[in-house]
């Protein structure tokens, strides 16, 4: 159900780095959430170096930018939580220091949010969701598990 859309410059990220830090943002989202590993969905979007400023001058850093798109509705000590880890995880996946690693995380309403064709649930209420659904659709998003644990 969240979104995360990784922002590095064209080349920095190997396909197989990105795979780490795909799971990394999975995983962190899926642990202090508690929402399935299916409903995460991290794109990547690539830059060109020196398109990065900070202070209105060109940043010398190689630094990563992370934005999340996440239903509304959590403790802030879990959005802290999360968005601490992702810094740490994203950071440690790319061998760089947490200081070039930017993480925001914008919240939005379950019901402003569409996701394999279907309003979002209330955070909590993602089970009950589940199992109101087409078995077909619920067959499909349940596929991305499967094979996000035979990859573990």
């Amino acid at each position: 159900m969240p979104v995360y859309i990784v922002y590095a410059a064209v080349d920095r990220l190997s396909p197989g780095v990105k795979e780490v830090v795909a799971r990394a943002i999975t995983d962190a989202h899926r642990d202090l959430t508690g929402t399935n590993s299916f409903l995460a969905q991290i794109r990547f979007q690539e830059h060109e170096a020196g398109d990065v400023f900070h202070g209105g001058v060109r940043s010398t850093s190689d630094s990563i930018f992370v934005h999340g798109l996440n239903r509304l509705g959590r403790a802030p000590d879990v959005k802290r939580r999360l968005t601490e880890r992702i810094v740490r995880d994203v950071a440690m996946a790319v061998s760089m220091p947490t200081r070039d690693v930017w993480v925001y995380i914008d919240e939005l309403p379950a019901t402003q949010m569409a996701e394999y064709g279907h309003i979002l649930p209330e955070p909590g209420k993602e089970a009950e969701w589940l199992d109101r659904l087409p078995a077909a659709d619920r067959d499909y998003m349940e596929a991305f598990s499967a094979r996000g644990r035979a990859r573990s």
